[in-house]
């Protein structure tokens, strides 16, 4: 078995044996590209190389293909190391840069071909050995599942994997084994890829109802601000024949910054739940050692609203904005895989029908998410682990509002009176979870790695004040007779209603229709929850 330190050895070191003009003797190493390095080591004679440095002049081969017949002839006596030991099946050997999707395969079956005719450039003047310029067919595939260890002797893999060069760090103790309990990563580094940025609206959920001459409705977005950097690092080993993985560590991490404004517009009653929605999904670059280990990572960005409008005719929008240092997240879990979480400022604004009673709760969800996609020796074992953030905002309303009425953070009006309370709080929770099977190296279920809570604004505004209204706050209801309200903006256009949550709206009690007036507007800090 491979020692934990050989298997973290700095790339630099690694990179520097993989020699294509040094044959393939039971160790080979092979950079993947941009993405790692894998290494493979066994019995002198349970690993060989059927490349130039091998002995061997490829004729014919499929670049893409991971199950194949090569043809290639003799060149010199280096060849005749792939029949020795327990002979040429069962061996595994590396192929040339140009031939096969894969850096190493299994021989299947050899066969001197019946057609030996050798092309000119590739018939050698100098060959020597009992095989001299004679050509064989051999069939070559990844089902290392196929092969008998005890014929062959274990053949052990390493994989040290990320995005782009860099060195991973982290020490030996904090790698997965079985039978260990790795108590941290001391210093796990890697490299970075490209930032993800997003700026766009995207609806949530649009839905209406017909009622007595006009059409009420409902109508979520979010408008979503995000800066992300994907980091990524994985190191894994254990053996290709038998196919088993022995130790297995992925990290992956987020920093920036994500945001996003909540709107609501209702003047339909009732409850829905949009569950998550997916408002984006970009695939990254990741690592492929095909045959042996993929890893494949997706950066998910997820939406929710769920809201329970007992009454009125609103306006809301909230921020959730918050701003992400260093946050970590290993497999297996770790427990300082944690980072710093810091809640923005946040835009509240709050506008409603005066002389209807406003009464109702709103919760809001933007989820970002890095998913890695795990699959070992071809389908043998497949896991998937993500670490997620999860900001929320919950507001929880209950309002009157005469004619009129108009406040700033005070709550008062002077042509009229608000009574009722208000009351908005923010979230962040990030967890790791896992599914599916390593090798039992992986647990499956979701592991909380933090929770934060923090009070954005709360409320009770009393109708025995006044103060003088703030001009220019009236909102006007836009196509209320005949038509349901809709979002504005192109990303409204071809939303498809969501039947399912629309079938709970109601109509309103009243059908009093005119301007909405602003009971908040105004930036808040967010306080921590004791």
């Amino acid at each position: 078995m491979l020692s934990l330190l050989l298997l973290l050895a700095p790339v630099s070191a690694l990179a520097a044996r993989n020699n294509w003009n040094k044959a393939c003797r039971g160790s080979c190493a092979y950079d993947l590209p941009n993405s790692g390095v894998l290494s493979i080591v066994g019995g002198d004679k349970a690993v060989s190389d059927i490349t130039s440095a091998g002995g061997w002049s490829v004729l014919s081969c499929d670049a893409n293909a991971l199950s194949q017949h090569i043809r290639l002839v003799c060149n010199s006596a280096a060849c005749e190391h792939l029949f020795e030991g327990h002979g040429a099946v069962n061996t595994v050997v590396r192929l040339p840069e140009s031939c096969g999707a894969n850096p190493f395969a299994r021989v299947a079956s050899v066969k001197v071909d019946s057609n030996q005719s050798i092309p000119g450039g590739a018939k050698s003047k100098r060959a020597a050995g009992k095989y001299a310029n004679t050509v064989f067919l051999i069939r070559v595939d990844t089902d290392f599942a196929k092969v008998d260890a005890s014929v062959t002797g274990p053949v052990e893999f390493r994989i040290e994997g990320y995005n782009y060069q860099g060195t991973v760090t982290a020490p030996a103790k904090d790698i997965a084994r079985r039978g260990d309990n790795p108590t941290g990563y001391n210093n796990t580094l890697s490299s970075t890829l490209p930032p993800i940025k997003l700026n766009q609206k995207y609806p949530l959920f649009s839905g209406s109802v017909n009622c007595p001459n006009f059409t009420a409705s409902v109508a979520t977005a979010l408008n979503v601000d995000v800066d992300l950097t994907v980091s990524l690092g994985l190191v894994v080993a254990g053996t290709v024949i038998p196919a088993d993985i022995t130790q297995f560590a992925v990290f992956g991490g987020l920093d920036g910054h994500a945001g996003a404004r909540l709107s609501l517009d209702a003047t339909a009653l009732g409850t829905y739940s949009t569950g998550k929605v997916p408002l984006y999904s970009v695939a990254l670059a990741g690592v492929d050692v095909p045959g042996i280990f993929t890893l494949g990572p997706t950066f998910d960005l997820l939406g929710k609203a769920d809201a329970n409008i007992k009454s009125g005719d609103l306006s809301i929008g909230v921020d959730l904005k918050y701003n992400v240092a260093n946050a970590r997240a290993y497999i297996p879990p770790q427990p300082s895989a944690v980072g710093g979480f810091n809640p923005d400022n946040s835009q509240l604004t709050l506008s409603v029908q005066p002389s209807i009673k406003t009464s109702g709760t709103v919760s809001g969800h933007l989820i970002p998410q890095l998913t890695l996609g795990l699959n070992a020796f071809s389908g043998i074992a497949k896991a998937q682990v993500y670490l997620n953030l999860d900001a929320s905002t919950g507001i929880d309303l209950s309002l009157s509002a005469s004619a009129n009425a108009s406040t700033g953070t005070s709550g008062n009006a002077a042509s009229g009176t608000v009574d009722g309370c208000v009351d908005i709080s923010a979230g962040l929770g990030v967890n790791v979870g896992a599914s599916g099977s390593l090798f039992g190296l992986i647990g499956e279920g979701e592991y909380p790695l933090y929770s934060g809570a923090w009070d954005l604004y709360a409320k009770c505004f009393s109708a025995a004040s006044k103060r003088a209204p703030e001009p220019g706050r009236g909102l006007r209801r836009i196509g209320l007779a005949g038509a349901g309200y809709r979002l504005p903006g192109d990303a409204r256009q071809g939303l498809a209603e969501r039947a399912a949550a629309a079938n709970g709206l109601t109509c309103p009690t009243s059908s009093s229709k005119g301007q909405l007036v602003t009971i908040i507007e105004q930036i808040v800090g967010a306080v921590k929850k004791p």
